[in-house]
Order: structure tokens, then sequence, then C-alpha cells
């Protein structure tokens, strides 16, 4: 998950856009509205609070003692079940926002 993979260098200094490398090594710029700005700056606060620096090269989404997440998948699981949802993967969250872009007119090409 490339998610997972994200350091807070990969961001631009304004948090408005974020650099993605692919599995092929592909690089994608993708561009971040003024909510996932504030909600970085809130996630990285947070993160300070609970003692685990935001450095350049410091994972976007650690473990607990700091590190690379590898992944979330015991999270996803407890998630699903506390809100009573069906057992669904992650990736189907991929999915349906592929879907909804492309049913409110968004190109094929723009939302892969």
């Amino acid at each position: 998950m490339k998610s997972l993979g994200l350091t807070w260098d990969s961001f631009s200094p304004e948090i408005d856009q974020v650099t993605v490398v692919g599995k092929s090594g592909r690089v994608r710029v993708v561009p971040l509205n003024h909510d996932v700005h504030n909600i970085l700056d809130q996630w990285k606060d947070w993160l300070e609070k609970q003692g685990i620096a935001a450095q350049s090269k410091a994972p976007v989404f650690p473990n607990k003692k700091g590190k690379r997440m590898t992944s979330i998948k015991t999270a996803w699981n407890k998630l699903v079940k506390d809100a009573g949802l069906p057992p669904t993967g992650f990736h189907a969250l991929r999915r349906t926002f592929g879907s909804k872009l492309i049913s409110n007119g968004v190109k094929l090409p723009e939302s892969s």
C-alpha cells in the first residue's frame, strides 16, 4: 500500500501536493485540497504530542514505535467490525472512490 510508504518529504512544503512513486517507478504528483492539508497538519501535531517526530524522512503513518507501518490489516479489520460493517478489504475503498469519480464525470485516465 503506497500510503504506508509515504514520508513527510513526499509532500510539498505547503502540503498542497504529494509525490507518489508507483510500483513501476512511475512518479505522480497528486494535488491535495485545503481539507487534506488541514488534516495532515493536525495529524503531524498529534504525532508530535505522542513523541513521534514528523521529520522529513519519517513515515507519515508510523506504527506505535514511530517506524514505517507495514500493514493495516489488523486495524482495518477492527474498524470494520466496530462499525458493524460486513467484512471487506481496504482496497474496496479505492474501487468505490474510483467508481464515484467516474460516475461524476471524471475521465478514467485522470482517476487512476
